[in-house]
């Protein structure tokens, strides 16, 4: 994770996805077919509260084992050299903060994800399908888009590296989560 003072680097994180989110948002308001009304379906949960709570975890611990396994990998193989040598001020974070911004990026995927997999009206594995683009291009690719200052061969192999553990994170969100056919 880029940043050797989170703290002060904070505000202007924020700030560029808020406008990232912004801009997405504007542009599928615009380029989206014009409808009346959005049509939201009414679903009613067939899960009580305690198998939710056990499939949200799942999904939780889940991100934070591909979080953890192609991180290092990656980490292993590529970006490990950057980060030691401090390239664009990148700093190799402790594991601790590691595992925490892990456990916050999984809690809120699931989260994110929700909405489109219940007004969709797709098969599962479509729904699956969906949900771990949009993991990937929102929660991944866009923040490496607004990155410049990273070399390009850094970006391209996170890129790959955020795919394989946001793509099955938004798959199992769908099934996890998703509404049961």
């Amino acid at each position: 994770a880029p940043a050797a003072q989170p703290l002060q680097t904070l505000p202007r994180g924020l700030a560029l996805q808020l406008i990232v989110a912004g801009l997405v948002g504007l542009a599928a308001m615009l380029l989206s077919p014009r409808a009346p009304a959005l049509e939201v379906p009414r679903v009613t949960p067939r899960r009580s509260a305690l198998p939710w709570l056990g499939r949200y975890v799942a999904c939780v611990v889940a991100y934070v084992l591909l979080y953890f396994v192609i991180g290092a990998v990656n980490f292993t193989f590529v970006t490990g050299s950057y980060y030691r040598s401090g390239v664009a001020g990148l700093v190799v974070p402790p594991p601790a903060i590691v595992l925490v911004v892990a456990t916050i990026e999984g809690a809120l995927f699931p989260i994110a994800v929700l909405p489109l997999l219940y007004v969709l009206r797709a098969s599962r594995r479509e729904r699956a399908l969906i949900g771990g683009t949009s993991l990937f291009l929102l929660g991944g690719v866009v923040p490496l888009v607004v990155a410049p200052s990273l070399p390009l061969i850094l970006r391209a192999f996170s890129c790959v590296e955020i795919f394989f553990q946001k793509f099955p994170a938004g798959i199992a969100a769908a099934h996890w989560l998703g509404p049961e056919d």
